[in-house]
């Protein structure tokens, strides 16, 4: 296990009760769901959450009826995602315990969501990107939250740091449903973080 999933298992690890980001769906997975909707109405997705963390937009995800498949490097965010779904009443497909960079993106996915699991990846970031803009069909969605360079480093060596709109210029050709850049104070780390979001659909 490499630093991050090292620190990510004692984080997710340090309660058995608590969930470290709260069990209710990020602001993210409720705009992919919101947008997803508008877009598809009621037709259920085929979605991949890489770096699904302890769960909660994995299991927001099965709410809905989708299929999901959850992966994140921390056995204790695992453990809990499990227990999530469980409490939730709802089914993931599959939970798995492993890097993200190794999951099988050619599953015929309808939706590739990562919130903040790429920019960890330092120098494979944009390749992981590429792999999933690759491997959407068309009227296929990618979702993504990502850090950027306006607040100070986040903590771990090697994280790719995206400038402001360069997110939305690697879409260039798909059509941006959302995309949004914020500067937040995080109570979790009390330091602030910046980010880029975007949801997006290949035509």
């Amino acid at each position: 296990m490499d630093d991050s999933a090292n620190r990510w298992d004692a984080r997710y690890g340090a309660s058995e009760t608590e969930w470290f980001f709260g069990k209710e769906p990020s602001i993210l997975g409720r705009l992919t769901v919101s947008m997803w909707k508008q877009t598809y109405g009621e037709r259920a997705a085929k979605a991949i959450d890489l770096g699904c963390g302890e769960g909660r937009d994995s299991v927001f995800f099965a709410q809905q009826g989708w299929t999901v498949d959850a992966v994140d490097a921390s056995a204790a965010g695992i453990e809990k995602a499990r227990r999530l779904a469980a409490e939730s009443g709802v089914s993931l497909r599959s939970v798995t315990c492993g890097d993200i960079r190794e999951a099988d993106l050619t599953a015929g996915y309808d939706l590739f969501f990562a919130h903040n699991s790429l920019s960890g990846l330092g120098d494979e970031c944009l390749d992981m990107v590429g792999k999933m803009r690759a491997n959407a069909p068309a009227g296929g969605m990618n979702a993504i939250r990502v850090f950027t360079n306006v607040a100070p480093r986040p903590e771990g060596d090697g994280m790719y740091l995206f400038a402001p709109g360069e997110l939305k210029r690697v879409y260039d050709g798909w059509r941006v449903l959302y995309y949004g850049e914020d500067l937040l104070w995080h109570p979790q780390t009390e330091k602030h973080r910046s980010f880029a979001d975007i949801i997006a659909v290949r035509a």
